[in-house]
């Protein structure tokens, strides 16, 4: 309100000032101006001049006519003067509105600038956050990529040694090959001494058929004792089998004299085998036919060490009678 009236005054006084000149030329030079304070309003400021006005003009010497005609004149200037101010007034209350406006405007851009900044420094700090989360990241990736070079290296060398491992797999099954091969050959030969052994038996008697199994405990085993009446022919089957130790196996004539012998000793295998009959025992036999044999008591010795297996004997007298000598 005092900034409103100060106003105020300062284009009354331009008037006035304007005014003041007109009516000097107009009047002699004995034009007083209104004086105006901030405790009266314009109206009232007008009033108390117009009565010093009047003074004045009648001062001066002019007429009542010429006084009227001043005061009417003074009025129409006062109510100019009036509704300038007037309208002066609203525009700055409009002025006054507006800056408002604008104040407030502007307090409301400095809150949303002030929360921009909060924003921006709090997006700041996030990235923050996300830059140091990106490095951990970063690290991490890098510790994975070294570690999958590493892996690369492990498995490059484990592919080689399965190369290694391969190569031998396929000596190893070429070992197995061949040994499948002599065990067939071994199959083979075994069918044709069954065969053969099958024709003996059907022309001749079996007289002692033995199977005896050997354990490491058995250090001395009694001689076998086969009795031949009369001067014959004769076959014998010995076949052992070992797993461990060693055998000799003997047959000894009437007279004492050795016909045949069969010595065994069992190895164990190293390496790579087959898990048969033929790699896990040592085995050997005897197959003898005696022509024109001495009759008496023949007999077979077995003598183990260590040994443990089986010994099968099987002995045989030629159907047809020998002729005695």
């Amino acid at each position: 309100m005092k900034s409103s009236l100060i106003i105020l005054i300062v284009l009354l006084t331009s008037c006035g000032l304007l005014n003041a000149q007109e009516n000097k030329n107009s009047s002699g030079g004995n034009f007083i101006y209104p004086q105006f304070h901030e405790n009266f309003s314009a109206e009232e400021s007008w009033e108390i001049h117009k009565q010093a006005y009047q003074k004045q003009l009648k001062a001066a010497g002019l007429s009542e006519s010429e006084i009227q005609k001043k005061l009417i004149d003074y009025e129409n200037e006062k109510k100019l003067f009036i509704e300038k101010v007037k309208k002066q007034s609203e525009e700055a209350a409009l002025q006054r509105k507006e800056a408002e406006i604008l104040r407030k405007q502007a307090e409301e851009q400095r809150k949303q600038a002030d929360i921009l900044r909060k924003q921006a420094e709090e997006a700041r700090k996030h990235a923050e956050i996300q830059r140091q989360q990106a490095e951990v990241m970063r690290k991490q990736a890098e510790q994975a990529r070294n570690e999958s070079a590493l892996e690369r290296v492990k498995a490059e060398e484990q592919r080689k040694q399965a190369m290694a491992q391969r190569e031998i797999a396929e000596k190893q099954r070429e070992v197995a090959a061949e040994q499948r091969e002599k065990a067939e050959e071994m199959r083979k030969l075994a069918e044709i001494q069954r065969k053969k052994a099958e024709e003996i038996r059907n022309s001749f008697e079996n007289i002692l058929s033995k199977n005896l199994e050997i354990s490491k405990s058995s250090t001395k085993i009694d001689p076998i004792t086969i009795n031949i009446e009369k001067k014959t022919t004769i076959y014998f089957s010995v076949h052992s089998r070992l797993n461990s130790g060693n055998i000799l196996i003997e047959i000894f004539n009437p007279k004492g004299g050795k016909e045949a012998e069969l010595s065994l000793e069992h190895k164990q295998k190293s390496g790579f085998i087959i898990a048969d009959d033929f790699s896990k025992y040592t085995n050997g036999s005897i197959n003898k036919t005696i022509a024109d044999a001495d009759a008496g008591d023949w007999q077979i010795r077995i003598t183990p060490k260590q040994s443990e297996g089986n010994v099968n004997i099987s002995v045989g007298r030629y159907i047809k009678p020998a002729t005695d000598e």
